[in-house]
């Protein structure tokens, strides 16, 4: 049992512990190398499609079940807003700004990399926008005879990346060490004087409830005593007299 002691506390030494600018520059070659391969594997796949399957197109893979079809979409999903592609650009470079922020303050290594998939996939379907104003959806498929809607792999990093976002967040915060952000970042001193504050409010309500609690279980006070010691001395001296 003492070697094994022995042997973790040494593994435990040998771990590096990035800290300060190492850790941004680790973040940042992470965050480059996977959402560049996203990005590439999503252009590459249209540009492919683009130049060898014609428009309105498609080519049967399994029957009743996947085809490769070819169509453009100027709007989001299910072709929401497709006459507002300026608009669409903006939130989406907006929402982009919002989750490398929350990439680089994060800790759990699910949420993080769920970020990388949202991130990396929207910004393969922002260059399809602003370069050509329109995106190239031409992955179909049919799940249980309904026909979803035509996507691309962008729109697949990114429908995988929000179902890890919502696992991670879930399996979250059961513990004080367990929590998304780091603890020496922006979000995580917020959190932690937010987390602190619910804590003083409990215990002030706890204490409160105990108050009652005690005051409903305390004894009468000594005037009481008092006076009802006082009634029964009376009601004695009246039975002496009785009895005399």
């Amino acid at each position: 049992m003492s070697e094994e002691n022995s042997v973790k506390a040494a593994e435990k030494k040998t771990r590096i512990k990035l800290t300060g600018p190492w850790l941004y520059l680790v973040n940042a070659a992470v965050f480059i190398a996977v959402c560049g391969i996203i990005i590439a594997v999503d252009q590459i796949t249209k540009n492919v499609i683009y130049k060898n399957v014609f428009y309105g197109s498609s080519i049967v893979l399994i029957p009743g079940l996947l085809e490769i079809s070819h169509v453009h979409n100027t709007g989001a999903a299910w072709g929401i807003l497709n006459t507002h592609t300026g608009l669409l650009s903006a939130v989406t470079l907006i929402a982009c700004s919002l989750l490398c922020f929350l990439y680089f303050e994060g800790r759990k290594k699910l949420f993080k990399a769920s970020l990388l998939l949202v991130i990396g996939g929207a910004i393969g379907n922002l260059i399809d926008r602003i370069s050509r104003g329109f995106v190239i959806d031409f992955i179909k498929v049919w799940i249980f005879k309904y026909e979803f809607p035509n996507f691309n792999v962008a729109d697949s990093c990114i429908t995988i990346g929000c179902i890890l976002m919502i696992i991670a967040v879930i399996a979250s915060g059961k513990t004080k060490e367990d929590t998304l952000f780091r603890k020496n970042s922006l979000l995580g001193r917020f959190f932690e004087k937010d987390r602190g504050k619910a804590k003083d409010k409990d215990k002030s309500a706890q204490k409160s409830v105990d108050n009652v609690s005690l005051e409903e279980t305390a004894p009468p006070d000594e005037a009481g005593s008092e006076e009802a010691e006082g009634e029964k001395d009376s009601d004695t001296s009246a039975e002496d007299d009785g009895d005399d």
